[in-house]
This record gives C-alpha cells, sequence and structure tokens, in this order.
C-alpha cells in the first residue's frame, strides 16, 4: 500500500515516442535508472564479421526491427519505427540511405524480389489488418498483393526459385504464440495453407537459394521449445509443400533461419542474442544427408524474438 504525495525524484526523463515508454526502471532497494533526455536512442545498424567484431557502423542510430539484403548484397532494407509507425529505408552500400515508404500506417517486415526491383512487405492502415504489399524501390508505387479480411498477414521469405512470397497470418502482435503459413504465388495465382499439420506450431521459414530445401522455427507437440528444421521444399498437386525427412538443426532452442548464398550452411538465433551456424549437405531432393553441429559464432543485442523482428541477415559469403 502507497502512502503520501508523489515527489520528483529525476528530471527530463527520455520519452520513446516509437514505442509509448518512458525510458527507466528502478531496483528492489530503490536505485533509479533512466536514460536523460537529449542522449542518443535506438539501436545502430552495423557490419560486424563471423567473430561479432564491428567492421562498420551506419549512422544515425534509431529504432531499427526487421533487416533484408537484396540478391547479391547490392543494398539493404530496414525497418524503421519513428513516431510511431515503420517505415522502410534502402541502403547503398556506401551507406547512404533514402526512405522508400510514406504510409500512415505501419510498413514493415521487408523482403526483396530477385531483381531487387520490388521491396514485398506488411502494410498497415490505420485501424485496419495488415497485407502483403510491394513497393517499387525506384519509384515507390505500392500494391497490395495478398491479405485476409479480419486477420493480419506478413512476409517471411520470397523464393524466386519456388515462385512465391511464404508468408505468416494471424495477429501481428503475437506472431510468437503462433502463425499459420501460406504460399502466396508470385504469377498471381490463389494462395494456399503451408505446412498446416497437426503437431506442428510453425513461427518463421527461410527457403534455401536454389529453392530445394525450407528452413523452418517451429514447436512440436511435446515440446515447449521452438527449434530449427530443414527438409526438402516439394511440389505435389501444383503445391509446395514440406516433404520428408525433417532434420532438427539446433539443440537448445532456435529461430530465424538464414541462408549462406551456396546452401551449404544455415545461421539462426538462439537464446540471449547468439547468433549460431551449422554447416549442410544436402541431397539431390533438398534433403538433408549430413550436418555439423551448432556453432556459436557471437552474442549480440539485437532486435529479435521468434516470429518477431528480423534483427540480423547474412551475406552471400557468410562472412558478414
Amino acid at each position: 500500500e502507497l502512502h503520501g504525495a508523489a515527489l520528483p525524484v529525476g528530471d527530463s526523463v527520455t520519452v520513446d515516442g516509437s514505442t509509448w515508454n518512458s525510458l527507466f526502471t528502478a531496483s528492489e532497494d530503490g536505485t533509479l535508472i533512466y536514460l536523460p533526455a537529449g542522449e542518443p536512442l535506438g539501436r545502430l545498424l552495423r557490419w560486424v564479421d563471423r567473430g561479432g567484431e564491428a567492421l562498420e557502423v551506419w549512422q544515425p542510430p534509431g529504432n531499427y526491427q526487421t533487416v533484408r539484403l537484396s540478391a547479391g548484397d547490392a543494398r539493404l532494407a530496414a525497418e524503421f519505427q519513428q513516431l510511431p509507425v515503420s517505415q522502410l529505408y534502402l541502403y547503398g552500400m556506401d551507406g547512404r540511405r533514402e526512405q522508400l515508404t510514406f504510409a500512415e500506417g505501419d510498413a514493415a517486415e521487408p523482403v526483396f524480389s530477385e531483381d531487387g526491383a520490388y521491396l514485398y512487405h506488411a502494410k498497415q492502415t490505420i485501424g485496419a489488418n495488415y497485407a502483403i504489399a510491394r513497393t517499387s524501390t525506384t519509384g515507390g508505387t505500392t500494391e497490395q498483393v495478398f491479405g485476409i479480411e479480419g486477420m493480419d498477414v506478413w512476409p517471411y521469405d520470397l523464393s524466386a526459385e519456388a515462385g512465391a512470397v511464404f508468408a505468416g497470418s494471424g495477429n501481428y502482435f503475437q506472431r510468437t504464440i503462433r502463425a499459420d503459413m501460406w504460399v502466396v504465388p508470385l504469377d498471381g495465382g490463389d494462395a494456399y495453407r503451408f505446412l498446416d499439420e497437426d503437431g506442428w506450431e510453425p513461427l518463421e521459414v527461410a527457403v534455401s537459394y536454389d529453392g530445394r530445401s525450407v528452413a523452418f522455427a517451429a514447436i512440436v507437440r511435446g515440446s515447449d521449445e521452438t527449434q530449427i528444421y530443414v527438409a526438402p521444399l516439394e511440389t505435389a498437386d501444383g503445391r509446395l509443400r514440406v516433404g520428408e525427412p525433417r532434420r532438427q538443426i539446433s539443440s537448445g532452442g532456435g529461430f530465424q533461419p538464414r541462408w549462406r548464398g551456396d546452401d551449404g550452411e544455415l545461421f539462426f538465433l538462439q537464446g540471449a542474442g547468439q547468433v549460431m551456424a551449422s554447416t549442410l549437405q544436402r541431397g539431390p531432393r533438398g534433403e538433408i544427408t549430413r550436418f555439423d553441429d551448432q556453432e556459436v559464432l557471437f552474442s549480440a543485442v539485437l532486435a529479435y524474438g521468434p516470429g518477431l523482428c528480423y534483427g540480423f541477415d547474412v551475406t552471400e559469403d557468410g562472412e558478414l
């Protein structure tokens, strides 16, 4: 029970307008910790090597969320949350940036088309659900690609080899709990469910560069831990599906899988920001024939979470 009048104990506490939070907390013994107003706010975009050593830092700091590289590592797309919606920015390899979207609602979760001409992303209009849209990376024109009435939809990956965008649906702000998976054909065909199987609760999907394998984070029946699995990506009756065998690559949890450009190595996150890697060998169907035990590359403070905010990406050579 509290008694007495409220008294000021600190001045000029920063308020993060992008998340509606005042940046302070207190310990059990009453010690107050806060960020004074005027201090730099947010995260930095960093290029790091496989050991986590920072090679280059891009300014300015900000509330960056998902980041994605284009084919050939020519450009970077970053989701930047600001007062209070997210917008998408494009970066050249010289660090120069340009704002791509100017929507009233969020523009989030960017994924490049193979030729880099479009960004597929989640788009929200005020008071409405998220849908998948695509925005030209040159002209900035935006068109909706796929939406579900009364439900949020967002992209996870795009594979030109598989001819589809791989997407999730559900509640955008509860993606850490469960997401239903969809295949959205690039040729304009009807979208359909993917990995919609009893006993599997998928959270994320990443397709190999050659389109023969799919890595996904999922919780299987009888477990309460998200793990990384890799399986062949097959076609049956004109639809893509997850084949067999499904090999668990991670141990101790895993999420946010990323492929190396030659599909010989898989990266993922684990625990409190550990970046993991495992080398793979595959058969002719894209099935895993051998994989090495996971290796801890480095730990970092990232914007991440199972099914939420891809705070890292990997160059095609796997060195950055």
